[in-house]
């Protein structure tokens, strides 16, 4: 202890180790974590990370409330502030999800009924991560990674978006999900996150629960909104530039930009965009994802007029049915729906709403709201 600061670690190589000491990787390497080194204060209170090798990295920070109960299929929340200083060194939890032929909750992947969770040449090949994914609606988390912090450089950030589709992933399934090296080695602030998915974050409610419900078709992408949003905010005290922002995702990440490029909730929070193999062009139609929200409540056994129980029910029940319901939905030729391929198998995707999402993404061109925006895409 350092009196009047709290020093949580330091570690000068990987081989020194104490009750205290941070992980650090193989080679020398000096970690840090304290309060007079490595604190910064957000509109929600006092954030403690950690610094390695200088780059200073937060991990597990709210942007939004719990998406738990009533706040269920409801637009994100502002974070509940807290008093003192809290931790921000592991990532936190990721949105609940179920095996839908792709990723799962504990990480496992399966692909022509084959699963891959344990296959050593692909978790080379994917450079698996080793991050605990532990799932939970209170999910809206930031993780961040910087050169500088609480001072006065403007560096470019870059957001990313994970991939999984819309409906699994989460921001450290992946080691090359981790920023480090990309602070480090180009000088910019990296930014990634969880978000809602599956039914949690696409589930269209709207044509059954009314106004209350209105957002429910493309919650999961509104609360990437409040990610930009934090990033506006709070960027300059990580040492970066809120007006030098880039999105970019890769697969289903790479969907998620083309989508914020068409929502009017995203104009001027971003400034440029890359797509990595995200051929979305078009969304969810507003047929096929209320067909589906129907199928829902009938796997349920609940009627219209119920529809503010599925904001009680067990995230094990909902996921469960959830599945089920796509999965029939699915069998279907799904004329309603868009594109071909993968995006058909995953059926989670965000609505043309004519509200949050007014068109398709780049049907029949690109939209109006970014075209000012340019656009790397590949």
């Amino acid at each position: 202890m350092v009196a009047p600061q709290k020093l949580l670690a330091v570690s000068e190589t990987a081989s020194h180790t104490t009750k205290d000491t941070l992980a650090a990787p193989c080679g020398r390497s000096k970690v840090v974590a304290s309060d007079a080194a490595t604190v910064v204060e957000t509109s929600a209170g006092k954030i403690r990370g950690y610094e390695r090798n200088g780059i200073y990295i937060f991990k597990g920070v709210p942007y939004g409330a719990s998406t738990s109960g009533s706040r269920r299929f409801m637009p994100p929340e502002k974070p509940e502030p807290w008093s003192g200083i809290r931790n921000a060194l592991e990532y936190g939890r990721i949105c609940p999800q179920h095996e839908t032929g792709w990723w799962t909750v504990t990480g496992n992947f399966s692909m022509d009924g084959k699963n891959l969770a344990s296959d050593d040449e692909y978790k080379f090949l994917l450079h698996r991560g080793s991050a605990i994914c532990i799932p939970g609606e209170d999910c809206l988390r930031v993780n961040l990674w910087t050169p500088e912090i609480n001072g006065s450089g403007k560096r470019p950030v870059m957001v990313f978006i994970h991939g999984g589709g819309f409906a699994d992933g989460c921001s450290q399934d992946l080691l090359s999900y981790d920023g480090e090296n990309l602070a480090r080695n180009h000088d910019v602030v990296v930014v990634n996150h969880n978000h809602r998915l599956n039914v949690y974050g696409y589930v269209n409610l709207a044509g059954i629960g009314g106004d209350e419900f209105a957002s429910s078709a493309n919650i999961g992408m509104l609360d990437i909104v409040a990610v930009l949003e934090w990033v506006r905010t709070h960027v300059s005290q990580f040492g970066g530039d809120p007006n030098n922002v880039t999105i970019f995702g890769q697969s289903g990440g790479g969907c998620k930009v083309a989508a914020l490029m068409a929502m009017p909730a995203a104009k001027g929070l971003f400034h440029r965009a890359i797509i990595e193999s995200g051929p979305t062009v078009k969304a969810v139609s507003p047929e096929f994802s209320q067909r589906v929200a129907r199928a829902l409540l009938d796997e349920l056994g609940l009627s219209e007029s119920q529809v503010r129980e599925l904001q009680n029910l067990p995230v094990e029940r909902l996921s469960g049915a959830a599945m089920k319901a796509m999965s029939k939905v699915n069998a279907n030729p799904p004329s309603l729906r868009y594109g071909t391929g993968w995006e058909i198998r995953l059926g989670w995707g965000p609505t043309v709403d004519g509200r949050t999402l007014p068109t398709h993404p780049f049907d029949p061109g690109a939209p109006a709201v970014s075209a000012n925006v340019p656009l790397i895409t590949g």
